[in-house]
């Protein structure tokens, strides 16, 4: 069906013709200034005659009116302004290796504009623990969660899931979940740490003011620029050496909470938890876990390859829902 919307939008974008020499510019509706295309006259399209045949090179099923042509447009550009996407949720941990599954698949061409991608975190809201949260592996997995959903929430997809991948590349876990590496990341994908909102939903709006005031005086003074904190030392099973937990702002924490008991309220448990809404399948949704390395109730496999087939699968249901294939046809005469 998709097919059929870009060849009417085609044959609309050849009737919308240009003037002829004395005719009016504002009586043009668009085009360049061409009397025919091949051996057919062009026929003159104006807003006085929208419902003249237009005779081109091409066969004649497939000649459309001014006001048609004007009408397939408008679909075509609602198509492209709201394109359905597939919802997928992640469930999962920052620090666990399960979580890292899903980076091959949005690496497949085409797919990250598919998709309307989000992931949650595991744990357990509790009040009295450092962000208000225990996580499995301890506080700084915690503090890690509440970055990258400070990456969501300021940053596009392909974006906030690349500075994931970087946090997530070398020796893993290794340093994910500090400031100093949570940075580094965003800085190397091209994004400004405060001005895109990352910094500030993670460490606070008073310690970006700090941040400007210590870069302004750094410049004045031609010092370079702010000092950034430095990644901890790691031991010999790649974690962090005597790390304290860094602050996180009234923001981050709160993020944190919601998503852990979205989590809950979901009924997800295991990470990495993926569920992919569906309008093929009975039920509404398609889900696949993985835990310590081994797959479960992944109906339609697990492999990248199986992820984007059925992504595409469900992409194309939604196109195909959206389209009134009635009225695209009745676009031809």
């Amino acid at each position: 069906m998709r097919t059929l919307l870009y060849a009417v939008a085609l044959a609309a974008g050849s009737a919308i013709a240009s003037p002829l020499p004395d005719t009016p510019a504002e009586d043009n509706i668009g085009g360049s200034a061409s009397g025919s295309l091949g051996s057919h006259p062009v026929a003159q399209v104006t807003k006085a005659s929208q419902a003249a045949m237009v005779q081109e090179s091409s066969p004649p099923h497939l000649w459309v009116t001014s006001a048609r042509a004007q009408k397939s447009l408008e679909i075509y550009d609602n198509f492209i302004m709201n394109q359905p996407r597939v919802n997928v949720s992640l469930y999962a941990m920052s620090r666990c290796p399960d979580a890292n599954v899903f980076e091959e698949v949005l690496k497949k061409e085409g797919i990250a504009d598919k998709v309307d991608l989000s992931i949650d975190y595991i744990g357990r809201v509790d009040k009295h623990a450092t962000y208000g949260v225990d996580c499995m592996h301890g506080d700084i997995e915690c503090a890690g969660n509440a970055h990258q959903l400070c990456l969501q929430a300021n940053l596009d997809l392909k974006e906030w899931f690349g500075v994931v991948t970087c946090m997530n590349y070398g020796k893993f876990p290794g340093t994910v979940g500090t400031i100093s590496t949570t940075r580094k990341c965003v800085e190397t994908n091209g994004v400004d740490y405060w001005r895109s909102g990352v910094g500030p939903c993670i460490e606070g709006q008073k310690r970006d003011r700090q941040s400007r005031h210590a870069q302004n005086v750094a410049r004045a003074l031609q010092e370079g620029g702010e000092v950034l904190p430095q990644a901890p030392m790691l031991d010999e099973d790649g974690e962090p050496e005597n790390m304290q937990p860094e602050p996180l702002s009234k923001e981050a924490r709160q993020r944190l909470r919601e998503s852990v008991q979205k989590t809950k309220n979901d009924g997800v448990a295991k990470s990495c938890t993926i569920r992919i809404d569906s309008t093929i399948r009975r039920g509404g949704v398609r889900q696949c876990v993985v835990d310590g390395g081994v797959w479960k109730g992944c109906d339609d496999g697990h492999s990248p390859s199986d992820f984007v087939r059925v992504i595409e699968e469900e992409f194309k249901n939604l196109v195909d829902q959206m389209i009134d294939e009635k009225e695209a046809w009745h676009m031809y005469p």
